[in-house]
């Protein structure tokens, strides 16, 4: 099945299984701080977000390609 939000970053896939895991992304890396659970070694959702997409550096643009996504129609 193909995905319906798909895009590219410098070469490298970005994408969303729906609306909501599209926002949730966009709330995660537009987020200035990003707060890690105590001593205790559990993994969140976004222990499996790639280091690409969560680098300071591609930030305002993996933010700028998912926004474009959520204001895809179809």
């Amino acid at each position: 099945m193909e995905l319906y939000f798909l895009d590219y970053v410098r070469g490298k896939v970005v994408w969303a299984v729906n609306r909501e895991h599209l926002n949730y992304l966009i709330s995660y890396i537009s987020a200035d701080l990003r707060v890690k659970p105590g001593n205790v070694p559990v993994k969140t959702a976004s222990h499996s977000i790639p280091a690409y997409i969560k680098n300071a550096k591609n930030r305002e643009l993996v933010v700028r390609t998912l926004t474009k996504l959520q204001h895809k129609t179809g």
